[in-house]
């Protein structure tokens, strides 16, 4: 579970007004990407001269240009705008004053609104790249470009692809392997996908060939919902010929906007809950998370932060450690949780109502995010401001600040 789930450049957008789910998009420019090194600059160079020769771009998946889905799309199956309102308190709006006004959206009776536009198309004549899961307009020969997704096209070194199937009917594409992204995003909408139309019960999913045992456990589930739906993994040097792609844009006036449509995160949260027969009890454990393992945001004073909470009755769990299973059954007993930001919060989905939640924001990252997770599952929320350092954004919290705050919030 590594990364930032929301980036710390991802572009924000601003809405104006409440009416028709028009998007503007704005950017917020920041440092140049991670990936710009020379592998990078090597692979712009590889991928010119592979490009000029169509055999070579379809032997090894190089395609420079791409094309909007909105230009290739034969039919757009579902288009819907999701907004919702809730009410701040007065540590909500303390919390949200320390972020541009650009990157959340209030409505005329001053509550945070979380909106997004959803639309599903379904494309014709498609191939899938195993590599990195890029989407192949064939008759165009150009990558597929999808709103608020990757803009860049096929981002990767040149890879052959040695082996081709082809898929007849509907395929569905459910990959990714970070837990944020999968669970909150391929995984969630996957599931709306299937309650809104029937027809694609009996589609292809397109998965990864080695999963993770949360990716495990939503293929199980959703074999035993949908028992007409087939499976297929995709090696990384497989290429995939569909008859007809599923693929989905979102536009979302900021990145906390996520969380619209809290019926679909809930609809995943139950899914596991059910499907690891987890039996809510009453919250009782107190959680400090610890990430020191991972490569980002780390605690450096996290030893001074466990000994400060220890008498509160926190204990300091790392969840990587844990299988799947455990993670939803400790959160679901959580009554009170301590965490940088960061995606092992994406278990907050299955936490109970009423529970305290206190993040710990890198000074650098400039958008707030768990806060609209936790307005939609009636989670409180509190947040403090730890100092940053070097590029990975370790973080230094003031432990006295953390302990007030946390004897505050659990009483």
């Amino acid at each position: 579970m590594n990364g930032n789930p929301q980036g710390e450049n991802t572009p924000s957008v601003s809405q104006a007004g409440n009416g028709g789910g028009v998007i503007a998009r704005r950017q917020t420019w920041g440092p140049p990407p991670k990936y710009f090194n020379g592998r990078f600059a090597r692979y712009l160079l590889t991928k010119h001269l592979l490009s000029k020769s169509r055999f070579l771009r379809q032997r090894y998946g190089i395609h420079p240009q791409g094309v909007r889905l909105e230009d290739v799309a034969t039919a757009l199956l579902w288009d819907r705008v999701d907004r919702e309102a809730f009410a701040l308190t007065d540590q909500d709006r303390r919390h949200l004053a320390a972020y541009p006004e650009d990157t959340f959206v209030l409505d005329a009776e001053g509550r945070l609104e979380l909106s997004s536009r959803v639309h599903v198309y379904k494309v014709s004549d498609c191939a899938v790249l195993g590599r990195d899961f890029s989407f192949l307009h064939r008759p165009s020969d150009k990558i597929i470009l999808r709103t608020g997704h990757l803009d860049d096209p096929n981002r990767v070194v040149p890879h052959r692809y040695r082996s081709t199937l082809e898929v007849p009917g509907v395929a569905v594409p459910l990959h990714g392997e970070h837990y944020f992204h999968f669970t909150l995003d391929g995984l969630r909408r996957l599931c709306e996908c299937l309650r809104h139309d029937e027809t694609l019960h009996a589609a292809t999913i397109l998965m990864r060939p080695t999963l993770q045992p949360y990716q495990q456990s939503a293929r199980a589930f959703l074999e035993a919902h949908y028992p007409s739906l087939k499976f297929l993994h995709v090696a990384a040097d497989c290429k995939v010929l569909c008859e007809h792609l599923l693929l989905r844009t979102r536009e979302r006036p900021a990145v906390i906007d996520t969380f619209a449509n809290g019926g679909s995160i809930r609809g995943v949260r139950d899914h596991y809950l059910d499907h690891y027969r987890v039996t809510r009890a009453t919250p009782h454990r107190r959680l400090l998370i610890d990430r020191n393992r991972e490569k980002r945001r780390n605690l450096l004073n996290q030893d001074r932060l466990t000994a400060a909470l220890r008498p509160l009755g926190f204990e300091t769990v790392d969840p990587g450690v844990l299988d799947h299973a455990d993670q939803v059954r400790l959160f679901s007993d959580a009554e009170a949780v301590v965490a940088v930001e960061g995606s092992a919060l994406t278990n907050l989905i299955y936490c109970q109502p009423g529970t305290r939640v206190l993040e710990i924001r890198p000074d650098r990252l400039r958008f707030p995010f768990w806060i609209g997770l936790c307005k939609q599952l009636g989670l409180h929320h509190r947040g403090v401001i730890g100092t940053t350092a070097g590029r990975h954004m370790h973080v230094t919290v003031d432990v006295d600040d953390v302990r007030h705050q946390v004897s505050e919030m659990v009483g």
